[in-house]
This record gives structure tokens, sequence and C-alpha cells, in this order.
């Protein structure tokens, strides 16, 4: 180990003798022990850990488009559900189990299937318990009216929470996970849905 004391001066600490053999060989029985569990020889052990981590990655993110893609059953529920606000479709609904980036994918999904005539509320518990929420709006719904900024400052408060945003798309974080319900029946009767 290296390490400051002081203006100029640095220590450095090692181990030496027996106490750098017993050292060395507490770090060959980790190697070893690992080359065991990953069923591979001691000097692939690098490799296969860099293997396992890349195909983590690959699940988790197969996992987050199967939970915010069109095939996830809270959207495709959400979506069949979508209120007719005449010149724009509106889908006002939570999604479990989403980090509060995550609902920029769910508005993507609800934007393909409804086009320009798509608008949502959709909102989230995160795992940290934090609520999220996202109005987000297509060019037909902003043009009849719809205005994600102003919304979103008109909801957050029922989670103990504040945001904003432009006319077509606006978020907001909170406290308060409990008022996720209230905050989107209010949404719900801003807009009239």
């Amino acid at each position: 180990n290296e390490s400051s004391t002081g203006s100029n001066v640095r220590r450095i600490e090692a181990v030496t003798s027996e106490g750098a053999v017993a050292y060395l060989s507490g770090r060959a029985a980790l190697v070893d022990s690992a080359a065991a569990t990953l069923k591979c020889r001691a000097e692939e052990v690098p490799a296969r850990v860099e293997m396992l981590s890349q195909e983590l990655r690959e699940a988790n993110s197969k996992l987050k488009k199967a939970l915010t893609g069109g095939s996830s059953d809270a959207i495709g529920s959400a979506i069949e559900a979508a209120a007719d606000m005449g010149a724009y479709k509106l889908v006002v609904a939570e999604v479990p189990g989403l980090e509060a980036a995550d609902l920029r994918n769910v508005w993507d999904t609800i934007h393909t299937k409804f086009g320009s005539q798509a608008a949502c509320v959709i909102a989230t518990v995160t795992e940290k318990g934090t609520p999220a929420l996202l109005a987000a709006a297509a060019e037909d719904a902003v043009a009849a009216g719809f205005h994600a900024g102003n919304l979103i400052k008109t909801i957050a408060p029922a989670v103990d929470g504040r945001g904003g945003g432009r006319p077509n798309m606006a978020q907001a974080g909170g406290k308060n996970a409990k008022g996720v319900s209230a905050a989107l029946d209010l949404a719900r009767t801003e807009l009239g849905a």
C-alpha cells in the first residue's frame, strides 16, 4: 500500500518474508476457488468473469425492454384502456417495477402505438421507494391543449414532489409513494378523462 502522511512524505507498506508467501498463497487460493466455481482454469478466470459480466448486462437489458415494451402486461393493459379524448388517446397508468428513466421507454411504446395522437401520464415507484411521474404528448395532443409541464406541476404535490417541463414532456419526482394513485386521479380530473 502507498499513502500520504504529510506534505511531500509518502508511506509505503509491504509484506515481506513469510508474510509475503502467506499473502500470495491466500491470493492463489482465492483464484483457485474462483476457477473451481467458474469451472475453468485459473488463467481463464478474468476472461470468464468478463464474459459473465457481459451476459448479465445483456440479460438486464432484455429484462428492461420486456418490462417497458408493449409486451409488458401492465403497459399492454394501460394501452388497451386508453381514453379517447377526441383529438388524442390518453394513457393514465401506474407501471410497477421501473426506474424513473424507464418511463421514457414506456412513453416511446405508447407513442409508437398511437403516433401523433398519443398522450400519457404514467407513474412508477422505484426500487428505492420514491415515486416518479411522467407526462408526455405528441403533436395532436399538444395542439388540442395538453400541456405536460403544467399538468406535472399540478399533480406532483400529491407525491410530495415537484417537477416541470415542456408542453410535450415533463417529469417529477417525489417522496410520498402512497400519493401515486391520487396524482393519477388528479391528472384524470384535470384532463377530463
